[in-house]
């Protein structure tokens, strides 16, 4: 094969997480030190993911480069149309398979061999392109992954435009759609309001608990909480249009959470059972009513909305912003919980006290 080195580069936007609110725990959660402590815990993950793909189980390696992003990325592409996804990159983070590509290019050989009734030969040169496309798709969905851990771990701290693929010393294969999430918005919402609880973990701790369950977020869930994780990785979108989606999904795992018994009086057990978790909150009961008032104008067509061919705009409608902050917020807020007590099912029992008369 003559391709020796496949790797991944990620241009994280710069000022994602810079203070913006007016609230000063919200600025003093996110200050300067989270980007960075964000990145270290990133770091950690080296080695620990890893791809399972043509019988292999190939670990990532990961590595900031501390370079100008521009100075990088020039390198690499030199006429592209979408050099301006880069324009806000702060830093790169560089992905790449710990095993040698060829080792696992011949690994997809003999699949393909073994699919096709093949006991030896096979154009290998006609191969190659198939196997650096089928293996760039599998390590993106990997990377993926990562993100969606790491934004459990330290909630909000990277969004990226766009992922750049690589071969060997720079030589450019194409581009990908970015990752973007609620997450900051949900939990800086939940450090204004002061419920519940964020918290920065560690990027290990959370994929240990992950883990416990080996094909969670592949495979269709089993409880409540593996229902819930996999409705929530749907607020992640790869284009911002995707985003007025995630109010839908957002609730979706709430009630799978919260509301595991049906569907009779479900504002009242999601907050009940929210505050039996996570802590007594006066505001929540208002709040929780309003997040079902917008969401059934939203299924029911009395939200404006615009079309799927409307650019973005900075028009916002508050009501459904706040909703969706107050879902994901609470969503952070509950699996960082689990994750901190080790735990891996949820269930709410109800008792009913009957006081005799006098």
């Amino acid at each position: 094969m003559d391709v020796k080195e496949y790797k991944v580069l990620v241009p994280i936007k710069s000022g994602h997480i810079a203070p913006s609110s007016k609230v000063k725990r919200v600025n003093e959660f996110f200050d300067d030190a989270y980007l960075e402590e964000s990145f270290e815990q990133l770091q950690q993950l080296s080695n620990i993911f890893s791809v399972n793909i043509y019988g292999l189980n190939i670990p990532i390696l990961i590595h900031r480069l501390l370079q100008n992003p521009s100075s990088v990325i020039d390198k690499i592409i030199t006429h592209s149309q979408h050099e301006i996804r880069y324009l806000f990159s702060k830093t790169i983070v560089e992905f790449k398979p710990a095993i040698k590509l060829e080792m696992i290019f011949q690994a997809y050989l003999a699949e393909v061999r073994k699919n096709s009734n093949q006991t030896h030969g096979t154009n290998v040169d006609e191969h190659e392109i198939v196997f650096l496309v089928k293996f760039g798709f599998a390590f993106e969905e990997a990377l993926k992954k990562i993100f969606f851990v790491i934004d459990l771990a330290c909630p909000g701290a990277f969004e990226y435009e766009c992922l750049l693929k690589v071969l060997d010393d720079n030589n450019y294969f194409g581009e990908s759609d970015g990752l973007g999430s609620l997450s900051y918005q949900g939990a800086s919402h939940c450090i204004e309001k002061g419920w519940p609880t964020i918290h920065k973990l560690e990027a290990k701790k959370v994929w240990e608990w992950i883990r416990e369950t080996p094909l969670i977020l592949d495979t269709p869930a089993n409880n409540s909480i593996e229902r819930a994780l996999n409705a929530y990785s749907h607020t992640f979108y790869s284009q911002y249009r995707e985003r007025k989606n995630g109010l839908t999904w957002a609730m979706v795992a709430v009630e799978a959470l919260y509301n595991q018994d049906g569907n009779n009086d479900v504002q009242r057990k999601i907050r009940e059972n929210a505050e039996a978790l996570l802590g007594n909150i006066e505001w929540l009961k208002k709040m929780i009513d309003n997040m079902y008032n917008v969401r059934s104008k939203l299924f029911h067509g009395g939200l404006p909305v615009n079309s799927i061919f409307a650019l973005p705009t900075k028009q916002k409608n508050t009501n459904l912003e706040e909703s969706m902050s107050l879902a994901v917020g609470l969503l952070i807020g509950t699996f960082q919980k689990l994750i901190i007590d080790n735990m891996h099912s949820l269930e709410f029992e109800r008792t009913v006290t009957v006081k005799q008369p006098k």
